[in-house]
């Protein structure tokens, strides 16, 4: 499958040094990034899954610091006006803690993986202008054509993004009862669903493992090496500088590799791109 991924002009570093730049998700221009819809916790819950559960409720025993024994704070909880008083506390305080662990803009998903955007081919010209306009510098970067299977294996998960009208929802009853496995789900999904106003991007992501990045040290940048056959063809976008057209095509040939270079170029009597030969 092809691939484009847009660029600045400093994305010529791709053919120069055989690399892809690979980065957070907290650095990409969309605030709901890996955002989660959290339900809330409530009292109710706290009674029916902590509550009836000897071992959890001693575990909030343990954790907590209470001036009475376990014997005393389990006839306490026997009451059911103490009972109530203390749910809805510990439930307020598990909403705290449950935004902070999931706050999608702490990164701590960097700790595992760091990311590569990629676009499948736009179906209307209108995207495509937008797509070279939001990331290409002003139209002074390229387009490269990657073919997906040339890229290294066995380091990463390519995934197709899926656009929905609303944000993922997790709800905390999973973690509650100690089924994990809705909650990696939830969190799983959250990492290829964006919102259908990025709809017209067709967007792939490339999740590598952090353990196959290098961080240039230079430009505090992490990356990840790849075959440069993966490279079908290279776009130079309508303000690039005769300078970096001439710098890529050289290393290009200069590698042997069988590329296409094509010129962006306005046409006359719509609002499109045409393509050239170079």
């Amino acid at each position: 499958m092809l691939l484009y991924e847009y660029t600045k002009s400093c994305g010529k570093d791709i053919i120069l040094n055989s690399r892809l730049k690979v980065s957070e998700h907290r650095h990409f221009n969309d605030p709901f990034e890996m955002s989660l819809q959290l339900k809330k916790i409530r009292g109710t819950d706290i009674k029916k899954y902590i509550f009836k559960n000897k071992n959890k409720l001693r575990d909030i025993y343990n954790k907590g610091q209470f001036n009475q024994t376990w014997k005393e704070f389990r006839r306490e909880n026997s009451n059911p006006i103490k009972r109530d008083e203390r749910a809805k506390i510990i439930a307020s305080e598990a909403n705290n803690d449950w935004k902070q662990i999931f706050n999608p803009q702490r990164g701590s998903t960097a700790d595992y993986f760091l990311i590569c955007c990629f676009c499948a081919a736009p179906t209307k010209t209108i995207d495509e202008i937008l797509m070279w306009s939001h990331y290409t510098d002003g139209h002074e970067g390229l387009r490269y054509w990657l073919e997906s299977e040339l890229l290294p294996k066995n380091i990463g998960v390519l995934d197709k993004i899926e656009y929905e009208d609303q944000i993922v929802s997790l709800d905390p009853i999973g973690f509650l009862t100690g089924k994990t496995d809705l909650t990696q789900k939830a969190i799983i999904k959250s990492l290829r669903v964006k919102s259908k106003a990025w709809e017209y991007e067709r967007e792939y992501r490339w999740f590598v493992s952090k353990e196959f990045c290098k961080i240039d040290l230079e430009k505090n940048e992490y990356f990840v090496y790849i075959d440069l056959n993966a490279i079908k063809r290279i776009d130079f976008g309508v303000k690039i500088s005769t300078n970096t057209i001439k710098e890529v095509t050289k290393k290009v040939k200069d590698l042997g590799l069988k590329t296409e270079f094509k010129k962006t170029v306005m046409d006359e009597r719509e609002f499109k791109f045409n393509y050239v030969d170079i």
